[in-house]
């Protein structure tokens, strides 16, 4: 944790695939895990384009009595947009101009606009230890707000907006509806 291995494996990786005429990669992840958001967001230029829930039938112990969602996630190998993401890492708005740009999506509320901020945990394995009926609520309201976004009205996610509220780490999702003009 915190020693960029990830990132690495990906530098190395990505190449490699390209160099043997693979040009697209896809795979799943924890929608609720920011860690994994950015390094495949922010940092390797990935995109979310399905989210399942109860993607697994057997649950591992890192699910910790959750429902094991899963999104699925892409990256284009030959696009600037990676290549520019592995080397120095994607511009995303920083946490104030998401905020004021763009409407909170919730389990309640469902703005029909180009773009929608959703919350998840800032350490889901912290929230889980600590607290497991907060974050099998954070399952249960960004299901609902994931599964209406991305599967139904075909928003894709591209980065993953983090700051500090009230002294903690928040993240959000940023989803944004492709063909709408920013």
């Amino acid at each position: 944790r915190n020693v960029r291995i990830g990132r690495e494996i990906h530098q190395k990786l990505f190449p490699f695939l390209v160099s043997c005429g693979v040009s697209r990669m896809v795979w799943a992840y924890e929608p609720l895990e920011g860690r994994n958001a950015n390094l495949y967001l922010n940092r390797s230029g990935g995109e979310v384009f399905s989210y399942h829930s109860d993607f697994y039938l057997d649950v591992d112990k890192m699910s910790s009595g959750m429902p094991a969602d899963r999104f699925l996630v892409s990256s284009d190998l030959n696009s600037e947009r990676t290549r520019s993401a592995l080397s120095e890492g994607q511009k995303v708005p920083s946490f104030e101009e998401a905020l004021a740009r763009y409407p909170l999506a919730t389990a309640s509320c469902f703005p029909d606009c180009p773009g929608v901020l959703v919350r998840i945990p800032g350490e889901l394995q912290d929230l889980k230890r600590y607290d497991p009926a907060a974050a099998l609520a954070f399952r249960i309201e960004t299901r609902r707000i994931f599964s209406e976004y991305i599967n139904n009205r075909q928003y894709r996610s591209r980065a993953l907006v983090t700051g500090i509220m009230d002294g903690e780490r928040v993240n959000w999702y940023l989803l944004e509806k492709d063909g709408w003009s920013h």
